[in-house]
Parts: structure tokens; C-alpha cells; sequence
């Protein structure tokens, strides 16, 4: 059977992107996303703890995300595990893993990102749920 190497998450950017060309031109976005677990604390109580996570998208997305996406926008990414190595400064190997997305889908736009970080709070207020008899299942 042969290994699977997929991954998707759903979180909000930590930085601006960075679009850069590659050696042979072509467009690469790096992006710096969070993603919260909720995990519980020594008291028990549940709290949230961040997952910072690098993604890389490549090609005509590329230049066309870096105009949309800004610090705090939503984004879902689809991607793929890419291990990494190199050579610090002080001759030490470092290495990491990293996402290469596939599909990149904004969930909010630059200008709700921008809103939200200014304190508007452009977020849509939420929908009354459902009595819990009236669920069907």
C-alpha cells in the first residue's frame, strides 16, 4: 500500500505573505498560518493553544493570494508534508516540515481581516441555534 501524504486545516495568518520567484520564475507564497487546539490546562479547564504552521503555494495562486490575504485573514489550506534541510550560519543542519499547499481558500477577505484587527468586527453576529427537541436526530 502506498503512503498517503496529504493534510487540511483550516487557520488565520500570522504575517503578511511573502511572494518571491524561484530561480527558474516561478511565483512562491510563504505564509505563516495558525491553527488552535483547545487543550485543557492544569486546573482543567479548556484553553486554546496555537499550532504555527509554514505553507507554501506555488504558481499563478501565488501572485494572486498575496494581493487578497493579509495578517489575520481565515484561510483553509490542502497540501502536502515537505520535509526540508539546510545549513545554519554556524554550520549546524536544521531542518523542518512544512506545508506545500495544493488548494489555498480564503474564508474572510483582506478587508474583514483588516476590519477585525482595527476592532470594527465585521464577523456577522451568530445564528440563534436550534432548541435541542427540534434536531431530528
Amino acid at each position: 500500500m502506498a503512503d498517503l501524504n496529504s493534510v487540511n486545516f483550516t487557520g488565520r495568518l500570522t504575517q503578511k505573505p511573502e511572494l518571491r520567484s524561484t530561480n527558474n520564475g516561478t511565483e512562491v507564497l510563504n505564509a505563516r498560518v495558525a491553527v488552535n487546539d483547545a487543550v485543557r490546562d492544569e486546573s482543567g479547564a479548556w484553553t486554546s493553544k496555537p499550532n504555527f504552521i509554514n505553507v507554501s503555494i506555488y504558481g499563478p495562486s501565488a501572485a494572486n493570494l498575496s494581493n487578497m490575504l493579509d495578517v489575520g485573514s481565515r484561510i483553509s489550506v490542502q497540501g502536502r508534508l515537505a520535509w526540508r534541510e539546510w545549513a545554519t550560519a554556524e554550520g549546524a543542519r536544521a531542518q523542518a516540515v512544512d506545508i506545500v499547499a495544493n488548494q489555498v481558500h480564503m474564508i474572510d477577505t483582506k478587508a474583514e481581516s483588516e476590519a477585525r484587527r482595527a476592532g470594527n468586527g465585521t464577523a456577522p453576529a451568530p445564528a440563534e441555534s436550534a432548541a435541542a427537541e427540534e434536531i431530528p436526530f
